[in-house]
């Protein structure tokens, strides 16, 4: 594995908030292995995880999604990690959302406060109409092993807001467009997004 970032968050690193790594544990449990063992492998400390006072380095983040997908062979991991996880257990965007008064100020402050937890990516939505959105969301560097993954997650955790909010479980977006290959898990993104996957 290639790094060309330092192993130090610096004010010049994309930093990730140990909250958003609240359930990421659990989700490695799931794969039978131990999940400080993992994150000690990808440079992150143990105890930070969960914690809204800790900084870690965006490229360590990735390095777990790269190490699921090279030792387990998963490349559904973090979709199915971004299925489970419900906005009341998803800290500030979670309780944002929970109380914004309409879906259109959730989406608002959902892209705002993003960047409180999560740098490094790209958030973009648009109104196309008066029941209409577009939403965009990706890492920006796609160059990244780990980016279809950490892509697939952040839409599914942004599916689960959007069905938290409007009170609708069931809720699914008209169509999904993924700027990666056909992957091999399509049926599993059908389950949670709909057909019209491309």
């Amino acid at each position: 594995m290639t790094d060309s970032m330092p192993d130090e968050p610096s004010a010049t690193v994309a930093l990730v908030n140990g909250v958003a790594l609240t359930g990421l544990d659990l989700a490695l449990k799931r794969l039978k292995c131990e999940p400080e063992e993992v994150f000690l492998r990808c440079g992150i400390t143990p105890s930070d995880v969960g914690r809204h006072d800790r900084q870690i380095a965006l490229t360590h983040y990735l390095r777990v999604y790269e190490f699921i997908q090279s030792e387990f062979g998963q490349g559904d991991f973090g979709v199915q990690f971004g299925a489970i996880t419900r906005p009341k257990n998803a800290g500030l965007l979670g309780f944002l959302a929970l109380t914004a008064p309409t879906l259109e100020q959730a989406i608002v402050d959902f892209r705002q406060f993003l960047p409180l937890l999560l740098q490094g990516f790209h958030v973009d939505i648009h109104r196309l109409s008066t029941k209409q959105w577009k939403l965009s969301f990706s890492l920006v560097d796609g160059q990244s092993a780990a980016a279809p993954q950490v892509n697939e997650q952040g839409l599914a955790w942004f599916s689960n807001i959007i069905r938290a909010v409007l009170g609708q479980r069931h809720w699914l977006p008209e169509q999904l467009h993924l700027q990666h290959e056909r992957p091999a898990h399509r049926a599993l993104l059908e389950r949670i997004f709909g057909p019209q996957i491309h």
